[in-house]
C-alpha cells in the first residue's frame, strides 16, 4: 500500500486540531489512531470529536464508525491511484450481510485490480466501541448527555428502521420465490408490526405507539 496521503491545512480551527494536541501519548495507540496514521487522515480525529459532541445533528458512535470506515475505503483507493467515486457504497458491499457473496467477490476483485490491499483494508475497519475508546481516551472528549426525550426518539427511530428492514427482506424473499415458481401469490402488501402487551392491565400497543404516547395508561 502506498504511503499516507498529504493534506494541506491553514490555521487551527475545531476541525484541524491534530491528535497530538490531546492524545494520551503514554498509552498504546487505539485502532482508530492507527487507521488515521496508516491512511493519512490527520484531520479525521477532530472531525469525529466535532460530530460526536456538537449540539445540532450530533452523530452516534455507529454512524461515526461507518464514517471512519468509508473514509478509509476512499483513502485506500486514492492511495492506489484510483478514484473513490462512491466509497459509502463500496464499504456497504464489502460489509453488509445482505450483500450476496458473488457481488462481494466482484467488488473485492475490482479493488485488487486497482491496487488496493483488500485484506489490510478489512483489518483496518473499526467498530463503534473503538471509536468511543479513541474519542474518550485519546482525545479527552466528554460523552454527550442524552435527555430522556432524545433517547426515546432514537429508540423509536431504531425500531422503525428494523421494521422497515424486515419488510424489505420479506418482500425480496417473496418476489424471488414467486419469480422462481416456488410460490404462487398475487399482488401483496406486507405488514410488519411489533406489539407490546402490558401484563399488568392487559392493554396491547404497537411498539411505535407505545414510544409515541410515553407508556401505558395503567397505574
Amino acid at each position: 500500500m502506498s504511503g499516507p496521503l498529504s493534506f494541506c491545512t491553514t490555521g487551527r480551527s475545531l476541525l484541524d486540531v491534530t491528535d497530538a494536541d490531546r492524545a494520551n501519548t503514554g498509552g498504546r495507540p487505539s485502532k482508530v489512531a492507527q487507521l488515521i496514521e496508516e491512511y493519512g487522515l490527520e484531520e479525521l480525529g477532530a472531525e469525529l470529536e466535532h460530530r460526536w459532541t456538537r449540539e445540532q445533528d450530533r452523530q452516534g458512535l455507529r454512524a461515526l464508525a461507518r464514517f471512519v470506515n468509508e473514509r478509509a475505503v476512499a483513502a485506500a483507493i486514492e492511495a492506489a491511484g484510483g478514484e473513490a467515486a462512491d466509497p459509502a457504497n463500496t464499504y456497504r458491499l464489502l460489509t453488509d450481510e445482505e450483500v450476496s457473496p458473488g457481488v462481494r467477490t466482484q467488488v473485492e476483485n475490482r479493488l485488487r485490480r486497482e491496487g488496493v490491499d483488500v485484506a489490510a483494508l478489512r483489518e483496518a475497519f473499526v467498530s463503534h466501541g473503538a471509536v468511543r475508546t479513541y474519542l474518550v481516551n485519546h482525545r479527552g472528549a466528554t460523552p454527550p448527555s442524552t435527555s430522556d426525550a432524545e433517547q426515546l426518539r432514537r429508540d423509536r427511530e431504531r425500531l422503525q428502521r428494523l421494521e422497515s428492514r424486515i419488510a424489505s427482506v420479506a418482500e425480496d424473499s417473496i418476489e424471488r420465490s414467486q419469480a422462481a415458481g416456488r410460490i404462487d401469490v398475487g399482488e401483496f402488501a406486507l405488514l410488519v408490526d411489533v406489539d407490546v402487551v402490558c401484563r399488568d392491565c392487559g392493554a396491547t400497543y404497537a411498539a411505535d405507539e407505545l414510544f409515541a404516547r410515553g407508556g401505558c395508561d395503567c397505574d
